[in-house]
């Protein structure tokens, strides 16, 4: 599996002849689209917010071939228009493409800070397996999710604790995403291989407000806890070697 960080909070995924997009908008101008060479492209959404589904860029990406899949409570909230859209319940599994099974994706439960529908996705492929939060908020779900789908080998996590003033959303007080010592706590319990913080670095003053400093302070506490993190930057990525199969 080859992971590629994209803008925001989003991912890209290939194996084999397949590429999956999860949470992918349009980045600004300093930053490069995607490069896709596959033949098959997927989408997974966790919600419908506008930083997280960009439906004119994913067309652009996966067209009238591609499948755009997301829970069945987040599709109401969208407009699809030509897009090819299936959806799933919670730890229901499915293959895509269902022609060479590349990957099998699972919704997981999250919990929305603005009270809306929201998943995260559990993805494997290759025998790899990796866990995208969304923009979830802190839940009680972290431990069930490590036991039935575990162990990660990577994890990507929201950690910037925005406070907002946006229409009727207005400053409560209470962060809507998960803050940095949340985000450690989340990643201790599902103990992976390795921490990608995604969702951060936005800063709109009186409208958008994120924890000061919220990058450092979550890789030293993360440190502190003994977990290894990569911050990628937009654009950065690796390769997860296929599991070897072991001999009986």
């Amino acid at each position: 599996m080859q992971i590629q960080r994209l803008h925001w909070a989003g991912v890209q995924l290939t194996a084999r002849d397949t590429t999956l997009f999860i949470d992918t908008i349009t980045p600004p101008e300093a930053e490069l689209d995607p490069e896709v060479t596959t033949t098959h492209r997927h989408a997974l959404l966790t919600h419908h917010h506008a930083d997280h589904a960009d439906l004119g860029y994913i067309h652009k990406w996966i067209g009238g071939t591609g499948t755009l899949v997301t829970h069945h409570d987040v599709l109401p909230f969208l407009n699809v228009g030509s897009l090819k859209v299936r959806t799933v319940g919670l730890h229901q599994p499915l293959i895509l493409p269902h022609s060479t099974a590349d990957f099998v994706v699972h919704a997981v439960p999250a919990s929305d800070g603005l009270g809306d529908p929201q998943v995260s996705w559990v993805v494997e492929a290759g025998g790899k397996r990796i866990l995208h939060a969304g923009d979830t908020l802190w839940h009680g779900h972290w431990w069930s999710i490590a036991r039935l789908y575990g162990p990660f080998d990577v994890v990507f996590l929201p950690m910037n604790a925005p406070r907002i003033n946006i229409g009727r959303f207005q400053d409560s007080g209470i962060p809507i995403v998960m803050t940095p010592e949340q985000a450690v706590a989340a990643a201790r319990i599902l103990a992976p291989e390795l921490v990608v913080p995604i969702h951060y670095g936005r800063h709109e003053p009186g409208r958008y407000v994120e924890t000061p400093d919220a990058l450092n302070t979550f890789l030293k506490l993360a440190q502190e806890a003994g977990l290894k993190v990569n911050a990628m930057q937009p654009g950065e990525g690796f390769d997860l070697k296929p599991q070897a199969a072991v001999p009986i």
